[in-house]
Parts: structure tokens; C-alpha cells; sequence
């Protein structure tokens, strides 16, 4: 047992070089997200005191807002350089994050709140294109999976950080929390300074300024991949709410469940992203994301009138199979947001394949919500989506296959990384 947990352990590190320091940064930026992501509404509504509906407000314009900016910042980062973009936007970060204390009026709390949400979608774009650029076709999918697992580690150590400081619920408490994420956050942007440089592609003179928007293949692809995404709505939404009003299962369970998801990707979410370096095999893991989520929500649909230990039992075991579900879709994501990708253009593609999340954020929380209200047959047709998302997925990354144009030979294009420090 020791030696299998040693094993698990070393393949769960990062790669020495390039692929550490983008865990590093990683682990340290995440301890403030989640640090900040768990007490930021509160601060604003209890310390100094916007209404609620004013603070869901501004979340809102800013996810609207930062959407369409992703493919901006994403064009950007192809045109000057991956890495400095991706460094300034971790840096802006940490300066708006500074200007928060000071914000005492509602139009000066959406500007910053819209501007920070922009910087940290832009920096996502622009950092899945800087690691393209240092680590090459072999490494990026790999190291994709080294840093969510990194960040759901050091983002729950933020999350129990933010609980600390809601339970003293202080002015100061919540000022030295807001400062701790800047520092944290600003030294994650100045590591990734010992990355290697990495330089923009050159695009072929016949690429357009806004081709991955005219990409219909990519973009049909961005969708389908959207639609797997639903899976984390089902999980931090349908179960929680189906838990709570329609099962006899414990209250507690439903935050239980979160951590045990949580453990799972940080332990698990490496070795669950084997053969996504290819477009078929990162197509293959999509399907079986699909399958999982579907027989995960069919099963969920069974915890309804049994008793409270058998409730628990089924909603465990849906919560695993939407867990395995997660991570084998955010590895075919990654592999096709990549492979499928020219390598001028990474991170203009990047900000549209993120078009797809929209599925998940604007579109999944009134689905699943609505259908739930349907008990049982309410989640055999959340179930129906995931199974057409399975039928639809061969098609569509068949036809973007098909629709790539040939890449020119470079050190980049053929999978050789940049050479680190």
C-alpha cells in the first residue's frame, strides 16, 4: 500500500523544469483564488454593504464582458508573445485585487469586479497558449492535468483559509485576506519570469485576423465540449438541491461530496488524462465523459424515497461517476482545444473553445434546475443530454479534423519544447 502511494505521489509531481514553475505559480495564484472566490461576496455585502442583487449584478456584466475579451487577449498573446501577456494579466490581477478596500461605491465596485474577471479569463487564455509555446505538443496536455490538480489542492487550502476569516467576520480580517491574495497572486505572476521566452508563431500569410471565430468546425467542437461541462453544474447545483429537498440523505453530505470530488481530481486527474495528446484519443475521452455523467445522473435519479443510508450510498456513487466524468472531460477538452489548434493562433482559439463554457455558465443552471423540479424523470432527461452529447461528438471533431489545414514544419508545430532555463 505504501509503495502504491509512493507511485501515485511521484506521478502526480510535475515534471522538473518549465512544467514546475507553472505548477508553482499555479498552486501559489490558486491558494488566492480560492481564498478570495470564498469570502469576496460576503465582504462586499456585510463589510460594506452592497445589496445582494447589486453584487450579482456586477458578476454578471463582468462574465459577459470577459467572454468576448478571452479571444481579444487570446489575439494578442499570438501577436506580442504568450508570456508577457500572461504576466501582466497575472499582475493586473493582483493590483485590482489592492484596490478593493478602497471601493465604497457601486459603479467603482462593477468597474473593478468587471476588470478583474477580463484579467483572470484573459491570463487562462494566454497561459494555455505560454504553455504550448514552452513545453510543445508532447508536454502541454500532461502538465494541463499536473495544474488542475495543483489548483484544486491549493484552491481548497484558500477555501478553509476564507472560512477562517468569515468566522472572525472583521474588517481587518477581511482587509489582510484581500492582501494576502494580491501577494499571492503576484508572486505566481513573477515566477513564471523563469520561464524560457517564448515568442509569438508566425501566421501564414493567408490567416485572417479573426479566423478561429470563422473556424465553424472548432467552434461546433467548443460547444460539444461545453455540453460535457455541464457535468460540474450537476454537481455543485442538481445534487446539492436535489439532496437537500427530495432525499433522505444527510444535509452534511452535500459538502461532503464536494471534498470527496476534490480529492479525487487532485489524486486522480493525471493519470485520467492518458491519450488526450491526439485529437481521436481526446474525442475518445469525451465519450467516455458523456457516458460516465449520463449513468452518474440516471443513478442520482434513484436517491428520491429510500432510506437515509441508501440515499447516501447512490448519491456517492453518482458523485464519483461525475467526478471520473469531470476529469476524463476537461482532458479531451484540453486535447482538443490544443491539438485542433494552429499553433500560430493558440491563444486566439483558446479564447473561442472557452465560447463553449458559456454552455455551463449561462445555459446549465436554469437546465438543471428546471429539470430536476421533474424528480426522477428529471434526471433521465438530464441523462438524454449527455447521451447526445455523445452521438454528436464523433461528428464533430471528424469534421474539424478534417477541416485543418497542414501546419508548418517547426520545432513547435512537431511537439519539441522550448528549452528551459
Amino acid at each position: 500500500m505504501a509503495g502504491r502511494l509512493g507511485r501515485l505521489l511521484t506521478a502526480m509531481a510535475p515534471p522538473a523544469g518549465a512544467g514546475r514553475i507553472f505548477a508553482l505559480s499555479t498552486v501559489l495564484s490558486s491558494v488566492g483564488v480560492g481564498l478570495y472566490s470564498g469570502l469576496i461576496v460576503i465582504y462586499f455585502n456585510r463589510d460594506v454593504g452592497f445589496a445582494v442583487a447589486t453584487i450579482g449584478l456586477g458578476l454578471s456584466i463582468a462574465g459577459a464582458v470577459a467572454v468576448p475579451m478571452r479571444i481579444v487577449l487570446g489575439r494578442l498573446a499570438d501577436r506580442i508573445g504568450p508570456k508577457p501577456v500572461t504576466i501582466a494579466l497575472e499582475l493586473a490581477q493582483a493590483a485590482l485585487v489592492l484596490t478593493v478596500p478602497f471601493i465604497g461605491v457601486v459603479p467603482a465596485y462593477i468597474a473593478v469586479v468587471v476588470l478583474l474577471t477580463v484579467a483572470e479569463e484573459g491570463a487562462h487564455t494566454a497561459r494555455g497558449a505560454l504553455i504550448t509555446a514552452v513545453l510543445g505538443r508532447q508536454g502541454r496536455t500532461k502538465v494541463s492535468a499536473y495544474l488542475r490538480s495543483a489548483f484544486n489542492a491549493a484552491a481548497t487550502v484558500g477555501f478553509a483559509l476564507s472560512g477562517l476569516v468569515l468566522a472572525f467576520d472583521t474588517h481587518d480580517w477581511y482587509i489582510a485576506a484581500i492582501l494576502v491574495t494580491a501577494g499571492t497572486r503576484a508572486l505566481g505572476a513573477i515566477l513564471l519570469l523563469r520561464l524560457p521566452a517564448a515568442p509569438p508563431s508566425p501566421a501564414p500569410a493567408a490567416a485572417g485576423r479573426w479566423s478561429a471565430l470563422r473556424d465553424f468546425p472548432y467552434v461546433a467542437v467548443a460547444f460539444v465540449s461545453g455540453i460535457a461541462g455541464l457535468g460540474d453544474v450537476v454537481l455543485t447545483v442538481g445534487i446539492p438541491l436535489w439532496l437537500v429537498n427530495d432525499t433522505h440523505a444527510p444535509r452534511p453530505l452535500a459538502a461532503w461530496l464536494v471534498v470527496l470530488n476534490t480529492i479525487l481530481v487532485v489524486l486522480l486527474q493525471v493519470p485520467l488524462t492518458r491519450d488526450a495528446d491526439s485529437p481521436a484519443g481526446a474525442a475518445r475521452l469525451q465519450r467516455r465523459a458523456f457516458a460516465a455523467t449520463g449513468v452518474a445522473c440516471a443513478i442520482a435519479g434513484l436517491a428520491a424515497g429510500i432510506p437515509a443510508w441508501a440515499a447516501t450510498v447512490v448519491l456517492a456513487l453518482s458523485v464519483l461517476l461525475l467526478t471520473v466524468g469531470e476529469m476524463w472531460g476537461a482532458a479531451g477538452g484540453w486535447g482538443l482545444r490544443y491539438e485542433l489548434a494552429p499553433a500560430h493562433a493558440q491563444g486566439q482559439y483558446g479564447g473561442v473553445f472557452a465560447l463553449g463554457s458559456t454552455v455551463r455558465t449561462v445555459v446549465g443552471p436554469l437546465v438543471v434546475t428546471v429539470l430536476i423540479g421533474w424528480h426522477a424523470a428529471g434526471w433521465l432527461a438530464i441523462a438524454a443530454i449527455f447521451v447526445l452529447g455523445m452521438l454528436v461528438n464523433g461528428p464533430a471533431v471528424n469534421w474539424a479534423v478534417r477541416t485543418r489545414p497542414p501546419e508548418p514544419t517547426t520545432p513547435e508545430a512537431v511537439g519539441d519544447p522550448v528549452t528551459a532555463p
